[in-house]
This record gives structure tokens, sequence and C-alpha cells, in this order.
């Protein structure tokens, strides 16, 4: 007489952790964090930044009838850098529009679609790691309304504005 065996439960329950909801994966980039002013602080994917480098005010040659955020050219590489004041783009009080011109600037170098634009800054802080699934569209009125177009969105934790390389580029190119 044969016997039946019993189905091994050990085998039955190691195939429920199989179907169970895998969380999807976490995303992380890459963001330069650097400071509008002394108090704002912004974050750029580093994806779009080709390069930080510091300047000496001689070398911007101002450029006549454009916007006062825009400071003039520069030589970056053998090409033609246009340097903007992001602070006074985004509606800032920038240090440089108040006649604070520092000796040396800072500048961050953004690269789009082989498109250039040096963001003049008032510091660089950090590279940071950040979730992308963490960045959030900001609620009505946290900032203003001409900053919008170019925010990717915001951190709600440290209320910081991620902007987007290519709406600056398309901003200043109009």
């Amino acid at each position: 007489m044969k016997q039946e065996r019993a189905p091994n439960l050990e085998i039955i329950n190691s195939f429920e952790g199989l179907f169970a909801e895998v969380a999807p994966p976490t995303v992380r980039e890459k963001f330069l964090s650097f400071y509008l002013t002394k108090e704002d602080t912004a974050l750029l994917p580093l994806k779009e930044i080709a390069g930080v480098t510091k300047i000496s005010m001689g070398e911007i040659l101002p450029v006549p009838d454009l916007p006062s955020s825009i400071l003039g050219i520069c030589n970056w590489r053998g090409e033609m850098l246009p340097l903007l004041d992001l602070a006074a783009e985004l509606g800032f009080n920038s240090p440089i529009n108040q006649g604070k011109i520092w000796e040396t600037t800072l500048f961050i170098v953004l690269e789009v679609d082989k498109r250039i634009l040096g963001l003049v800054v008032a510091d660089i802080n950090d590279l940071e790691l950040h979730d992308i699934s963490a960045i959030q569209s900001p609620p009505a009125g946290l900032f203003p309304g001409q900053i919008l177009p170019l925010l990717q969105g915001y951190l709600p934790e440290s209320r910081t504005m991620v902007l987007k390389a290519a709406k600056i580029i398309e901003r200043v190119s109009k």
C-alpha cells in the first residue's frame, strides 16, 4: 500500500514572497546646491552642469541693450558665454544689483542641447543626492510667479527650489 505524502508546506510558503508587492526602486540623482543670496538656496541637476568657475568682474564684457540681469559675456573655453545674475532674474535681491560687487565671482556653466549659459551665484554649497520622487510641485504662493516656469519642483522638507536648466537657457535666449 502506497503512503500519500502531505505537500511540503515550506515550499508552498516560500512562493508567497514572489507575489508580494515590490516597492519601486528609489531613483536618486545628484544635484549641485548653491546660494542665490546669503539665505536662499536652489538645486540644479548635476548632469546639466558643464563646470563651476571663478571670474574676475573685469573679465566680464558688458553688452548694451540687454536686461540688467544679464551681466555681459566672457570667454569660457574659447566660446562667448553669456553671464546671467540668476538672483536678479528670479526676483531676489541680488548682491550685484545692490552694488555689492566682488573682485571675483562664481558662476555655474549650464549646458543643455549644446547651448551654454553662465549663472552668477552668491556661493556654491555642496553636491547632494536626492530621491527624485521627493521633488514635488510647489503649493500656490510658496514661490514668486516669475520663478514657477523655471522650476522642476521643490523639496518640501527644506523648501529648496529645484530648477530646470533648459528653461533658464530658453528664458534668456528670448
